[in-house]
């Protein structure tokens, strides 16, 4: 799939209605594994898309927008304590004990009390929160979910519902959806190795591909299935510009400046491959069908592959 770039519209919690949240210090204490002593929880402050999609893989427990599947007045208690002003007690977060994993294998992160507070935050656009932690999971849990922010602003009106069931195909996709694309073992089917964060792409400017939260890495399977393997030579007839840039003329429209071509790039900080192409001096990128999402290739040659196998299409 191939298109242009779009506009990204980014709903925050802001504005004369938000709110920021206080929360009180941990005080409970848990009997530590390793240490055999009784230790205090610590405060470990986490990424609420990463701990929802987490949470989603335990539907009996997940509470849902508005308090749906939760126990009856817990939710809207929430709500009355947010409006009083006073603290909150933060929500406590553990590696789940029963060996559960999550997409890649990692340890699976669940909510042992303050599953309504969490769900109160997310629907009212808080993207992140702390909670108290048991020491011995408190860098594993941070690892997993953790992030660099330091402060939980809501606000007062509740934000509408991510609909449920799989991503929807359209290329302005929320932050939620990119997220579970990422935790939810999406990425590793068949199709693409990896999906990168756009702020870890390192070289996408702001105009580039606007919409697009990150950047997927095509899998062997999909390599192979647009003609590659490792053992072949550089496909004919390429035009070498220099050691970062390839393209194949492929010869000029009515009133076009330049050559159609199909263009390989090389992305500056990880040496991924970007796939392009030019037709009627107009520039387009290969994309996946979720987000807009660019597909990178590991190197020049499965890169050449796939922009001949894109542009044949």
């Amino acid at each position: 799939m191939l298109c242009d770039p779009g506009h990204r519209n980014t709903t925050q919690a802001k504005g004369f209605n938000a709110r920021v949240i206080s929360w009180n210090r941990p005080t409970s204490y848990f009997w530590s594994r390793d240490k055999r002593v009784w230790l205090y929880d610590k405060r470990v402050w986490l990424d609420v898309f990463k701990l929802e999609a987490m949470l989603r893989l335990e539907p009996s427990r997940h509470v849902g927008f508005a308090g749906e599947n939760g126990i009856e007045g817990r939710y809207d208690g929430v709500d009355e304590f947010v409006a009083s002003g006073e603290a909150l007690d933060m929500p406590k977060v553990k590696i789940s004990p029963d060996g559960c994993k999550g997409a890649n294998g990692s340890g699976r992160v669940i909510i042992a009390d303050g599953r309504h507070r969490f769900a109160w935050m997310r629907d009212h656009g808080a993207a992140a929160l702390p909670a108290a932690v048991p020491a011995d999971d408190a860098d594993e849990v941070a690892k997993l979910i953790g992030t660099k922010a330091r402060i939980c602003r809501v606000t007062m009106w509740p934000i509408p519902e991510v609909p449920h069931g799989p991503p929807r195909d359209h290329a302005d996709i929320s932050l939620y959806e990119w997220e579970m694309f990422k935790v939810s073992g999406t990425t590793q089917q068949s199709l693409f190795t990896e999906a990168i964060d756009r702020a870890d792409c390192g070289f996408f400017p702001d105009w580039f591909c606007p919409l697009a939260r990150g950047a997927v890495i095509g899998a062997p399977a999909l390599l192979v299935a647009a003609g590659h393997c490792e053992e072949t030579r550089c496909l004919r007839d390429w035009i070498k510009w220099n050691s970062d840039v390839y393209s194949l003329p492929l010869g000029h429209q009515p009133g076009a400046y330049r050559s159609d071509a199909p263009i390989v790039r090389r992305c500056d900080k990880h040496g991924w491959w970007l796939i392009e192409r030019r037709v009627a001096d107009d520039e387009q990128v290969s994309v996946c069908s979720f987000g807009s999402t660019p597909i990178l290739a590991p190197n020049h040659k499965s890169a050449m592959r796939l922009a001949k196998h894109c542009n044949d299409d």
